[in-house]
């Protein structure tokens, strides 16, 4: 988080700094959570769970 930079509407980081490999994410789950889209997933084998709510707007596009 430290390196990642804004730059306008998208964001900057070094790929230098990516890992070798990829996070594992078991327990990937998605549900319609009334006006929003609930993403959950697990951070790593034993991790943290990650939550995300996403708002959608009338038609069911993602509002960002």
């Amino acid at each position: 988080p430290q390196t990642v930079k804004p730059a306008g509407d998208n964001v900057e980081w070094s790929l230098s700094e990516k890992p070798s490999e990829a996070l594992e994410t078991p327990d990937w789950k998605t549900r319609g959570v009334g006006p929003m889209e609930q993403v959950s997933f697990r951070l790593g084998k034993n991790g943290y769970v990650l939550q995300l709510q996403i708002p959608l707007k009338a038609n069911g596009q993602p509002a960002y």
